[in-house]
């Protein structure tokens, strides 16, 4: 079996396979696990929380992990004070520490992830899926392959299947303009975390109130709207560096204006808007599964258990 990206779907999945007895490997195109469960640290030492900000849980199978990753100490609960507080009942937010992708990590043990390894292609042959990469030019032939990336990368590599890639014309996955920003001393400010649904920007947070992160410096997390970033989704990172800098300015004045380290950093498929509305797609033969968070929503959550579903109808397929 070939599951490939090593987020929190394809993570859960793979576990899930490993505990049923399967020997999966995991074909991942960047250097970690987590997807965008994504933590920063720069040469200095300074810490970004750059993707996914928290995560909460609704399903009883999802508090489950929870509980468990809780006693492992893998995540721990983080109550940032919000500057728009309605008082409204909320859901206790999770973070993973010392980093976001810690949550994965308990989930990796004795699974073969190889790192660094970006997929061309997945064509269906006579014995089962030839997987391409930029490393293996020639093909490794697979009798199973689960795919767990975004929809459109999906779309991008698989040639064979017309029909499951047709079902994912409709899924909507918005991108995101991320500003990093650290300060050499306190800002002052009576809060942790901001969110709107209306301006330009949709989400501040300061990164060092979190547990377990470096408090020496000040870090603030940054999150443009689904529709500024798509607007301004191919301008160079100076310039989304200055025109954050310039809503920032338009919403809080001058009070983010002294920092020493700005980092701009865009992630093409962030936030679903428009999601399957089912949990996974798959190949009539059940060899090929596809999935992720887009399936069910823009939450950790939905990817946890669209993961999950995949690995259960995988075993339960080959039982």
């Amino acid at each position: 079996v070939a599951i490939i990206g090593a987020g929190v779907a394809g993570i859960t999945c793979a576990n899930l396979l490993k505990n049923n007895d399967f020997d999966p490997i995991v074909i991942e195109k960047s250097k970690g696990v987590g997807g965008r469960l994504a933590t920063r640290i720069t040469d200095s030492g300074l810490g970004f929380d750059h993707g996914v900000q928290f995560f909460t849980a609704r399903s009883e199978n999802f508090k489950l992990q929870l509980e468990n990753s809780l006693i492992t100490g893998a995540i721990e609960p983080w109550n940032p004070r919000l500057l728009n507080d309605q008082n409204e009942e909320k859901r206790t937010q999770f973070v993973g520490v010392p980093s976001m992708n810690a949550f994965v990590n308990p989930l990796c043990n004795n699974i073969q992830i190889n790192f660094s390894e970006e997929v061309r292609s997945v064509v269906r042959e006579k014995n089962g899926w030839n997987i391409r990469t930029l490393l293996d030019a020639s093909g490794t032939l697979y009798q199973n392959v689960i795919c767990t990336v975004p929809g459109p990368q999906v779309s991008s590599f698989l040639f064979s299947e017309e029909e499951l890639v047709r079902e994912m014309t409709d899924v909507e996955i918005a991108p995101c303009w991320t500003l990093l920003l650290a300060f050499d001393s306190p800002l002052g400010l009576d809060f942790d975390a901001w969110n709107s649904d209306f301006e330009n920007i949709t989400w501040i947070a300061r990164n060092s109130s979190k547990p377990k992160r470096d408090k020496s410096n000040e870090c603030w997390v940054v999150h443009a709207s689904p529709k500024w970033s798509k607007n301004f989704l191919e301008i160079k990172n100076e310039q989304a560096i200055q025109l954050l800098l310039g809503e920032l300015r338009s919403n809080f004045g001058s009070s983010f204006s002294n920092a020493s380290y700005k980092v701009s950093h865009r992630w093409r498929y962030a936030r679903t808007i428009r999601p399957l509305m089912k949990s996974y797609l798959s190949s009539a033969d059940k060899t090929l599964f596809i999935g992720g968070d887009w399936c069910l929503g823009a939450r950790v959550e939905n990817a946890y258990e669209s993961g999950f579903a995949i690995g259960k109808a995988f075993v339960d397929n080959q039982s």
